[in-house]
């Protein structure tokens, strides 16, 4: 059975694989103001900084629900160049202590022990695109809800992440990715948690 990494381990093993992306420092701290069930639903990947756990995917996106627990089920999925669609199943809480916008992912089940920092820097007042990064910066995602994007909301969410320091140069937009010669096809959904 074949199986590869994906999107949501980068935030869990960011520590471990950072790509150092991000020459200068940049402001990750998570936004102050964040209404959480607003947040909640489909997200879109539009732009990403390089990381080995999405390299080769298209058309990412992530699903967050509100479990009854209070926690947070993340399922992010993503298209490979073979046209496979590949998913991971992660759990997000508020991390304590820190703002709203302050969360911790784990898509290494139980979910219960290795957590890393996600943070969600910034929402535009109608819900509609985010920046994401992880606590280093090395990171950097910009989501949005529609699928294909609105340029107006991703002017605004590029120079958020300038206005951080992020070095947009960097980015990877989905739109540049090539398009997979099954896409559309259904197929099994495989994970790799090593």
């Amino acid at each position: 059975m074949m199986t590869r990494l994906f999107p949501g381990l980068a935030l869990t093993c960011a520590l471990l694989f950072s790509p150092a992306a991000v020459a200068a420092e940049v402001n990750t701290t998570p936004a102050r103001e964040l209404d959480l069930a607003r947040y909640l639903g489909a997200w879109h990947e539009t732009a990403r900084f390089d990381n080995i756990f999405e390299r080769g995917l298209r058309a990412v996106t992530a699903l967050y629900e509100r479990m009854e627990d209070g926690r947070i089920r993340v399922t992010n999925s993503g298209t490979a160049e073979d046209g496979h669609r590949y998913d991971a199943i992660g759990m997000a809480r508020q991390q304590e202590g820190a703002a709203p916008g302050g969360l911790e992912v784990s898509f290494v089940p139980p979910y219960t022990g290795f957590f890393s920092d996600y943070r969600i820097l910034y929402v535009t007042p109608d819900y509609s695109g985010a920046l994401v990064s992880d606590a280093e910066g090395d990171q950097l995602w910009i989501l949005e809800r529609s699928e294909t994007g609105a340029p107006a909301v991703l002017q605004r969410l590029l120079q958020e992440a300038e206005q951080r320091g992020f070095d947009t140069s960097e980015l990877i937009y989905d739109s540049d990715m090539p398009a997979s010669e099954d896409e559309g096809e259904d197929s099994e959904a495989e994970v790799d948690t090593e």
